[in-house]
């Protein structure tokens, strides 16, 4: 009788523990299966890249005849569009532009936009990042373009908003050589505003 209380028991205790683990088990499963999957992209510079920009700065362009142009300007909205090439680098197509303020006593309308690749490297942690685009540019004064070549550079900062949204701000910096009976000699900068998605 003693002997069938012993087996007893300890069938008991073998059927509580395999009971415990299988709720253990289960349980496990269940916080797996709740997981979210992990995003090792996030708060990184990888894949598809958009960058946006808009700000306000000076300029000033200059052409053979003596005339001079210069002043506050506005920048519309710049945008570039690409891809990383490995991680904290990136290769964009860029589209840029500047207008000059008119003044009151100057209603001279001049403006310069480029459009050309950009390249794009990230120091992380920190997210700084520095720019420079070879462009194609036109000099446009009142309803007369003028085409040359410039150069785009830019360093700034970004903080993270999201997983892949980031905030910041830039200074930009350009020179532009633009045929006018010669070479008609555009350089300035702004400061603007970034957004960025990557």
């Amino acid at each position: 009788m003693a002997m069938l209380r012993s087996v007893t028991a300890v069938g008991l205790a073998l059927l509580w523990a395999a009971a415990l683990a299988d709720e253990a088990s289960a349980v496990a499963n269940q916080g797996e299966a709740q997981c979210p999957p992990v995003d090792l992209t996030t708060h990184r510079h990888f894949g598809f890249y958009l960058h946006l920009d808009e700000g306000i700065g000076g300029m000033r362009s200059s052409a053979p005849g003596g005339w001079v142009q210069s002043g506050v300007t506005t920048g519309r909205l710049g945008i570039a569009i690409g891809g990383a090439l490995s991680e904290n680098v990136i290769l964009a197509g860029r589209a840029w532009n500047l207008d000059r303020i008119e003044r009151a006593q100057d209603t001279t309308d001049v403006s310069i936009s480029g459009v050309g690749p950009e390249f794009i490297a990230y120091f992380m942690p920190a997210n700084i990042f520095v720019s420079v685009a070879p462009l194609l540019t036109s000099l446009k004064v009142n309803n007369s373009s003028y085409g040359g070549v410039g150069l785009l550079g830019a360093v700034g900062k970004e903080w993270w908003t999201g997983a892949h949204w980031g905030l910041g701000v830039t200074g930009q910096g350009f020179v532009s050589g633009n045929s006018w009976g010669g070479t008609a000699w555009s350089f300035g900068g702004q400061v603007a505003l970034t957004g960025t998605y990557n």
